[in-house]
């Protein structure tokens, strides 16, 4: 029969039968599927994207794809994104956190900071990339709901957990974060520091700028 038409499937915006090639044994065809789902932008096709992530989980070119699909969806899978959050696989945490990252929306907010914080067992030190990766979408989101949060992890135990947290409170800038940052300048790691210092000048920097007529 030959393999499926992706691009007729698109021009026709047929999001049935791209969600059925997405499961297509071809890993090209897959591939594919999910950038044409991508550009359509049809929320039918958020739980199939979500699927592949998962189906896809040990092939990084095809979970990125699919995670940039979610992306451009944008909206509608912010809660499915929430879910797989506390999905089993590490990859699928780090795609999900990388899109919540674009999307940009507030209600990732504390899924996110919980990713973050140095307590939380599912996420070992072996993964703390995931954490670093929940920071950076932090960073993106710029979310005031996050200041209290974030000041607490500003005080955790790993270094890249209070790395993560000074770049997103730098993002942020607010003004609740000034004597936080101000301790972290003591903090045992110098890149901590660096990050504490940098947030510090651009919470200044807010605070002139707001002052002017």
């Amino acid at each position: 029969m030959g393999d499926p038409n992706i691009e007729e499937m698109e021009t026709k915006r047929d999001v049935e039968g791209l969600t059925k090639a997405l499961k297509d044994k071809d890993w090209s065809v897959r591939r594919e599927a999910a950038v044409a789902l991508g550009n359509i932008a049809d929320a039918r096709a958020v739980e199939p994207l979500i699927q592949a992530l998962k189906d896809e989980n040990k092939n990084p070119r095809l979970l990125g794809i699919a995670a940039w699909a979610l992306s451009k969806i944008g909206e509608p899978t912010v809660e499915p994104l929430i879910r797989a959050l506390e999905d089993k696989s590490k990859n699928v945490r780090l795609a999900a956190v990388w899109t919540l990252g674009e999307i940009r929306d507030s209600r990732a907010v504390r899924p996110l900071i919980q990713m973050v914080e140095p307590l939380i067992q599912a996420l070992e030190d072996k993964y703390w990339s995931a954490r670093g990766a929940a920071g950076g979408a932090l960073n993106k989101i710029k979310d005031s709901k996050a200041v209290g949060p974030l000041i607490q992890t500003l005080m955790g135990e790993d270094w890249d957990v209070r790395l993560a947290a000074a770049g997103a409170l730098k993002k942020i800038r607010d003004s609740r974060a000034v004597e936080p940052l101000t301790q972290a300048l003591k903090d045992e790691d110098s890149r901590v520091r660096e990050a504490a210092q940098e947030a510090l000048e651009k919470l200044k920097g807010k605070e002139v700028k707001d002052e002017q007529p």
